[in-house]
């Protein structure tokens, strides 16, 4: 990927499928979601606690409520993906 086809906002991401899973709690990953989407990505954000939710915004990507067990993680994750 070149410099500039970054720099002019190109889709460059066409194609790519981001999974967002941990971050601050804060707008960092509403921030990330839509500069990558703004580039072609497509985005899901997994959230495990009302924090995450809080700062996400559906133009930035999909959200995904974690409601699963602690230890049932990968399961309920290629479940929640499918």
């Amino acid at each position: 990927m070149a410099l500039q086809q970054v720099l002019a906002g190109q889709h460059v991401l066409a194609g790519r499928r981001v999974l967002l899973l941990q971050g601050p709690s804060s707008r960092f990953f509403t921030e990330l979601g839509l500069a990558l989407r703004a580039r072609g990505a497509d985005v899901a954000r997994v959230g495990f606690c009302p924090g995450d939710r809080l700062y996400w915004t559906d133009r930035a990507g999909r959200y995904i409520a974690y409601r699963g067990q602690r230890g049932a993680g990968p399961d309920a994750l290629r479940a929640g993906l499918a």
